[in-house]
């Protein structure tokens, strides 16, 4: 199950949920292990796109990588090249309920 966290308690999230995120709310996701997340984001304004871009890497083949390990240097500067504040540390997974 997937946890959208915004202020106070956010909602677990099931198939077919529409999530709202508006452009200067605080917020992440946490995807749970149990199954891929699978979604649809649209952003608007355009932009995001650019800063995914700059801290992640083309796929070499059709699947998912092993998980890697990004370097918060890095993804700071990535940040501040398109403004966007990272607001942190991560949240701890949540258990599903």
């Amino acid at each position: 199950m997937t946890h959208a966290e915004l202020p106070g308690d956010g909602p677990l999230t099931v198939p077919g949920d529409f999530v709202l995120l508006p452009l200067v709310l605080p917020h992440t996701c946490v995807v749970g292990s149990e199954e891929p997340l699978r979604c649809r984001p649209v952003t608007t304004p355009s932009g995001f796109e650019d800063f995914a871009r700059d801290v992640g890497a083309p796929a070499r083949e059709r699947r998912l990588p092993a998980p890697g390990r990004l370097e918060p240097a890095a993804l700071g500067h990535a940040a501040a090249r398109h403004h966007i504040e990272i607001l942190g540390p991560l949240p701890h997974p949540h258990t599903d309920a």
